[in-house]
């Protein structure tokens, strides 16, 4: 606010002096008036008077060549607009008009009237008039040191700023001074789907007013849909519309246009258009992160297109470096900091939150910033324990802060506290500032199969997660692979009881050859039919409750192969896991057997007879390849022994014969010999018997 007129602290009042040719100025304090003339020696001065009465000497002094004093006292406060005569050898030098009165500042009003307040001193007790323009008043209650006067609503026909303004005290008139009322101020603005302006000092006639306010192609003048004199204005913003949907201070402004004066004054307004904070993550106390703040109006850019300046305060840290979660996500993320001391859990939870944006501060939001709050994503059974995943599931260090809450039809919110918990940080290849935390809960031994809600708290309970429901089911963790001719099965997992029994979903073929055993809570046996393969489904009922998992029986093996000629012939493969019903044998890939025989589990006999296209090496090695049922085993021993041949016919047919009769010569000339021989030794020893 300007002043409407400004006194010194000490008013200046020129007096002619009478029956002198010298120019007298006169000063008042708050007790004496002070009297100058540089062209006068005020030590001639022997008496003094105000009228016809004399002064005590003891009330007026000479302070210099040039200056006297004369004391103000309550008799001569009363001789107000008198003359004050000095004398020196009873002949009058000076004279001065006597109006001890000091006015130091007069104050303004709005245009809607009040009180205006005159500042001095010597006021009371004083006849005052007050003239501003052709309005004239008196005060309505005064002191020695200000007056107070009643100033009625000034209208529009007459001018309100530089009025022609004078005070009379007495008989006594001021000169005149120029007197103006309050600039225009705006105490509040509400939108509405209108705006709605308060204040003061607006002036009588509406169309003294202009409005506008600041923007990307805003009208240089909004229309008054409706005025109340001095104190309210409402605006029409239809046009502003677009400028609204971005947050930011709008810069509304308020001219007064004095047609009489064509003196206009104006006044200023920030219109907080302020973000709303609808959502916020949280991020852990001891290590700090990423926070995500989503709400209305979260604009990167203002109406113009320039960035906006946005900052976000948690409690009393600052969330540092906001940005946009993504173009036009309507969220921001920020890095807020931990927290050292993990005593006081105040600072933890209710943390009231922030957003500024162009100097637009988000208002009593209900949406408040906690830290660990817990976050269930995904929760699943694993054998005898329950996995937890989500964000902010507890502390790895201090497991015992964090409590998971059980309860089903026959227990309400036992709790427990975790195994284990593990804090995963985002992978270093992608893009994600989220780190993952996984809790493990040992399920109790007296749990039960059935459907349980789960939550988790940190903080003394003081933070919760959302319920989330489990069905803890007997859980399969391991399925033995039994051998192909059949075999017990042993089932590992948890929660297993009785009544218990076995159904292989996708091979009606396999049987259960016994019932099952239920050897504790943790493995089941049963004896199944001979049968081969693999991703066998095995669906498990304890007592209603059913699960399911995959087996494979053994892997087949090859153990040995008999050579074969070059010309072909039987190979002998042992081995284990052969399946009488579902097995095949290949050599090298190419050449199959003609005829195989799957004796047993451990037996097969593979008959190759080769095509007019197959050849065989001596000295070779062959792959054998066996399929059981989808599982394959190779073997490269399979040997060729004899010499490389065409076909196996013409070649046997005349090798044999010869081998053969060559066989039978040799025998039959080996005899003739020998009984030869025979009967000649017999000669010989009964000639030499003879002689004797």
């Amino acid at each position: 606010m300007k002043p409407n007129i400004y006194f010194s602290t000490l008013l200046y009042i020129f007096i002619l002096l009478i029956s002198s040719s010298y120019q007298t100025e006169v000063y008042y304090t708050k007790t004496d008036a002070i009297l100058t003339d540089p062209n006068f020696d005020y030590h001639i001065i022997d008496t003094v008077k105000i009228t016809s009465t004399v002064i005590n000497p003891t009330d007026y002094e000479v302070l210099n060549n040039t200056a006297f004093r004369i004391s103000i006292t309550p008799d001569n406060l009363k001789r107000l607009g008198e003359w004050i005569t000095l004398y020196s050898n009873n002949d009058p030098t000076q004279q001065v008009r006597w109006i001890p009165f000091i006015l130091s500042s007069i104050s303004s009003v709005p245009t809607e009237g009040g009180i205006l307040t005159i500042n001095g001193y010597f006021i009371n007790n004083k006849v005052i008039f007050f003239f501003i323009g052709q309005f004239q008043t008196t005060p309505t209650n005064a002191t020695i040191d200000s007056a107070l006067i009643l100033m009625p609503q000034l209208n529009d026909s007459s001018s309100i700023y530089n009025i022609n303004s004078k005070i009379t005290v007495g008989s006594y008139m001021f000169p005149s001074f120029l007197w103006s009322v309050k600039d225009p101020t705006i105490s509040s603005v509400s939108l509405n789907n209108r705006l709605i302006i308060n204040g003061s000092s607006f002036g009588p006639n509406k169309d003294w007013i202009r409005c506008n306010v600041a923007g990307y192609h805003t009208p240089s003048v909004l229309p008054i849909v409706e005025f109340t004199k001095h104190t309210g204005v409402i605006l029409d913003i239809s046009s502003l519309a677009n400028e609204f949907k971005f947050a930011g201070l709008k810069l509304l402004t308020l001219t007064v246009n004095d047609p009489f004066s064509n003196i206009s004054r104006s006044t200023t307004y920030n219109i907080p258009i302020v973000p709303i904070i609808t959502k916020t993550t949280s991020t852990s106390s001891d290590l700090g992160g990423p926070v995500t703040i989503s709400g209305d109006l979260f604009n990167s850019v203002n109406s113009f297109g320039f960035k906006t300046i946005k900052s976000i305060q948690i409690g009393s840290q600052s969330c540092l470096n906001p940005v946009d979660l993504f173009v036009n996500s309507g969220s921001f993320i920020c890095q807020l900091g931990p927290i050292s001391k993990m005593s006081n859990i105040e600072q933890f939870t209710n943390i009231p939150i922030l957003v500024t944006i162009d100097g637009a501060t988000s208002i009593n939001s209900n949406i408040i910033f906690n830290y660990d709050a817990p976050s269930i994503s995904n929760i699943y059974q694993n054998g005898s324990k329950i996995y937890f995943e989500g964000e902010l599931l507890g502390y790895s260090s201090q497991i015992s802060k964090t409590l998971i809450f059980v309860s089903n039809t026959t227990m309400i919110n036992n709790s427990f506290v975790p195994s284990q918990i593990d804090i995963v940080p985002p992978e270093t290849n992608t893009s994600s500032v989220k780190r993952e935390w996984i809790v493990q809960l040992l399920i109790p031994n007296n749990f039960k199969s059935g459907l349980y809600n789960f939550f988790i708290s940190n903080h003394n309970n003081q933070l919760k997660s959302k319920t989330t429901q489990l069905e803890i089911k007997p859980d399969i963790g391991e399925i033995s692979t039994p051998q192909t001719k059949g075999d017990t099965l042993t089932i590992l997992g948890a929660l297993f009881g009785n009544p218990i029994s076995i159904k292989f979903t996708n091979r009606p073929d396999i049987k259960n050859t016994s019932n099952p055993i239920l050897i504790d809570s943790s493995t089941i046996i049963v004896n199944i039919s001979a049968g081969s393969g693999q991703n066998i489904g095995l669906q498990l009922n304890v007592n209603g409750v059913i699960t399911s998992k995959s087996f494979r029986y053994h892997q087949p093996t090859i153990k040995s192969v008999t050579p074969i000629t070059t010309l072909g012939g039987v190979i002998t493969i042992t081995g284990s896991n052969y399946d009488i019903n579902n097995t095949t044998v290949s050599i090298s890939n190419s050449i199959r057997c003609s005829n195989t025989t799957i004796v047993n589990d451990t037996t097969i006999y593979c008959h190759v007879k080769l095509n007019d296209t197959d050849t065989l090496n001596v000295g070779e090695n062959l792959n054998v390849t066996i399929n059981v049922n989808t599982q394959i085993v190779y073997s490269s021993t399979l040997n060729i022994t004899s010499i490389t041949g065409g076909k196996e016919t013409n070649i046997l047919s005349i090798v044999l014969p010869i081998s053969i009769f060559t066989c039978l010569f040799i025998l039959i000339t080996i005899s003739i010999i020998t009984v030869k021989y025979i009967k000649k030794q017999r000669q010989s020893k009964a000639i030499k018997k003879f002689n004797n």
